[in-house]
This record gives structure tokens, sequence and C-alpha cells, in this order.
């Protein structure tokens, strides 16, 4: 098992350059690149799928290949990397494996000399010297920032710096809105929120997150369904051997029976193998590609169980509430896709049935025979974890009856927890 400090380099790496991050952007799914890897990632992908042509508005995640739509597809796709969210937990990560240097120098003194660092700025993000962290407790701009001893910062939290807003440039997010279970800025609060009657501090609604049951709920259900998948994927892989296998056998068949019947078998045999081989191909393709679906999906699914697992030991619970909050997002758009694959799956075999006349040995025989796609309803694992009102619900099989929508007095939709039966055939919502 890797230890903390393996982790926290690893996820500090570029899935793209493979070095340390720089200016690492996280895309909808979770992955994050550097800013000019996924740039110039973005403008080769582009132009080889559309030639360069206007109007293409999505690219595919390099790693996990789900689609990807810019914040602001209008603008031109050679600025899209900049318009994604910077991860502020690996920019967190990143200094604090600088901070575990030997001497660690003070950043704003670099360019004149070498002092070494005394203490770190939380909010700056900078390691200073003695006479710069005098001046910045004397500026008006940062008298307030968090300074921290340059040796107690690596037993401390390493996220502790201020989380930006999304959606208004320039504002720090101060409040989370349980009604519509999003983190707001000031702005967000008095423009989008001001009927919610559910708006805390951020601190306040992420308290005791990391010893929290919906936490640990969440990363057992992310290895979970890893877990089911690689069942999935170890299946298909046993189902195409087995079809390989069942192929040369059938194929061994055919060629005993030509020796018998040389002269009229070839025209038959020429037949048989180019429709034989067509359903082979087609089915291993098929299985091929649904084993490239999952393994992309639970990529996707790793990727949150590390994030998870780094934020709970390495970062404050204001970062880590604010990471579960995406990944619970993000873990129901893959559950959703994954569930359709685990309901399809079926056991794949060839039955192949020898003609009866070239089973008599017979001249005249006008085909040497069919194979037959098998398939097997075949249940491997229990059904993928799903969260319902903080309660892990498993093992069940869902059947759509009717399907309605829920707005809040805002009038934005908004996401239903669970439900609860009325006597007079009413539904009660917890919203």
């Amino acid at each position: 098992m890797a230890t903390s400090q393996t982790e926290g380099i690893s996820i500090t790496t570029c899935p793209i350059c493979l070095e340390e991050f720089k200016t690492p952007k996280y895309l909808p799914c979770l992955h994050s690149f550097c800013e000019s890897c996924l740039n110039s990632y973005i403008i080769s992908a582009l132009k080889s799928e559309s030639r360069g042509k206007s109007g293409k508005t999505e690219f595919h995640c390099p790693v996990c290949r789900e689609v990807v739509t810019p914040p602001v597809p209008s603008v031109k796709y050679q600025e899209w990397a900049q318009q994604f969210p910077l991860n502020h937990l690996l920019v967190a990560l990143m200094d604090q494996n600088k901070l575990k240097a030997k001497v660690k120098l003070c950043d704003p003194c670099k360019a004149i000399d070498d002092a070494p660092a005394v203490s770190w700025c939380v909010d700056c993000n900078e390691a200073m010297c003695q006479n710069c962290t005098s001046v910045h407790k004397r500026q008006k701009m940062s008298r307030d920032h968090v300074l921290k001893n340059i040796d107690e910062m690596q037993t401390i939290p390493v996220v502790t710096s201020l989380q930006m807003c999304e959606n208004h440039k320039g504002k720090t997010v101060e409040a989370f809105c349980s009604d519509h279970n999003q983190p707001c800025c000031a702005t967000c609060v008095a423009i989008h929120h001001r009927k919610c009657d559910h708006v805390t501090t951020l601190e306040e609604a992420a308290r005791g997150i990391l010893k929290s049951k919906d936490l640990s709920e969440l990363l057992q259900r992310l290895k979970d369904t890893s877990t089911i998948n690689q069942t999935l994927i170890n299946d298909k892989r046993e189902n195409i051997k087995a079809l390989e296998d069942q192929k040369a056998r059938i194929e061994k068949e055919l060629q005993n029976a030509r020796q018998r019947v040389i002269e009229n078998f070839d025209k038959q045999h020429s037949t048989f193998m180019k429709k034989f081989s067509q359903k082979h191909n087609t089915k291993i393709e098929e299985m091929t590609d649904s084993i490239k679906e999952i393994e992309n999906r639970d990529k996707a699914i790793q990727n949150c169980t590390n994030l998870i697992e780094v934020s709970m030991t390495r970062s404050s619970e204001t970062h880590v509430f604010l990471e579960m909050k995406k990944v619970i997002e993000k873990e129901e758009e893959q559950i959703k896709v994954l569930e359709q694959i685990h309901t399809k799956h079926k056991r794949i075999d060839f039955d192949f049935k020898m003609d009866k006349d070239l089973d008599k040995l017979v001249n005249d025989f006008k085909t040497i025979g069919e194979v037959e796609i098998v398939e097997h309803s075949k249940s491997l694992t229990k059904s993928y974890p799903r969260m319902i009102g903080g309660t892990i619900l498993k093992e069940c099989l869902p059947k759509l009856i009717s399907s309605f929508s829920v707005r809040d007095k805002c009038g934005v939709s908004c996401y239903v927890y669970g439900m609860c039966c009325m006597s007079d055939n009413k539904l009660l919502l917890p919203l």
C-alpha cells in the first residue's frame, strides 16, 4: 500500500508530460493537467478530429475519454485551457513538497540573494525570510495574512489557502448553500441564494467532515465500484480467451472435414470462414470496446478515490468538503454509465453446428454449417453502490414508473435525496 508521501508525489505528476504540474487545471471529470499540456492536447485533438474546422465545441479527456465542454465554448479553442479552474489541492501539494527541501529560500528575495526562509504565508503561498516576514506583517494589504513557521508547515493540512469562486473572478468562497448544494462567495449569496433558507459559512458546513459517515461511505463506494469494474474486466478478458479457444477448436473440426472432402470443401470453407470471422470480429470488437469503456470509467473512479484519500490526510476540512461534493457529483455520472454496461453484460459463446451433408461425407453439400452467438446472462457481482439520502443502496433493481422534475422556490432544479410515501398517496420529498 502506498504511503501518503508517495501518493502526494504521484498525484502531482501531469499524465501528459509526466512531469510535475505547471499551473494544474482540472476538467469536469476531475482529471488534472498542466495548462500548457492541456492547451497543446486540445489544439492537436481538434485539428485531428475536425481538421481545424470552426464550430467544434467539445473534446475528450486525455485519460478517461469523457466528452468535455469548455466553460465558454464560443471563444477560440486555443483559449479553452485557460478557462478551466485551477486545482488548488495540487498547487498546495507541490508547495508542501518544495517545503521539504533541506534549505528553503525566500521567494520574494530569490532575484536578489539566497536568504533562508523562516515562515510561510498561507494566503500568498510563499516562503519568506525574517526581513520579508516583518514587512509582510506591517503592510496594510497583508497584515491579516496567516503566517506559519516554515518547519511547522510539514505537519499541518496542506490546503489552507483561500478557495476562489469559479463564477465570480477575484471573489473567495466563504459560504455553502445546502439548498443548492453549492459553495458560494458573497456575490453568489447576494444574487443567487438570497431566498435560500440554509446558507452557512463554509467552515461551519465543513466542520467534522473528516470523521463524517458521508465521507467514509463515499470512499467505500468508490472502492467498491472499482472492485466491480475489475471483476467485469477480468470476466470479459477470460471470455475473449474462451472465444479464441472455441474458435480454434471449430477451425480444427473444419480442417479435418476438409481433408475428407477436399474438392468440394474449399469453396464452402471460404464462404463459411468469411461469415464466421465477421461474427467473431464483431463480438471481439464489441467486448474490447466495452472493456475500454469500463477501464476509462474506472480511471475516473480511481482518480476520485485518490483525490479523496489525499485530501483526507493532507487537506483542511474545508477543502475535503469541497472535494467530496465534486466527487459525489462525478461519481453519480460514472455510476449511471457503468450500470448500463453492467445491466447489458452477457456471456458470449460460439456454438458450431456442422452441416448434415458434410457429416455424411456426401459431395453435394450446400454449406459447411453455422456458428451461433450464444449469450448467457451472468451475475458476476453485486450491484453498484448508490447514495440515497446518505444511505448506500445496494442490490436493488429499479423500475421506472413515472418521472418528474423538482424546483425550489428560486425556480432552480434541485436533487431529491429520498422520499416518504404518505397515507393519502402523496410523496414527501426532502430537498
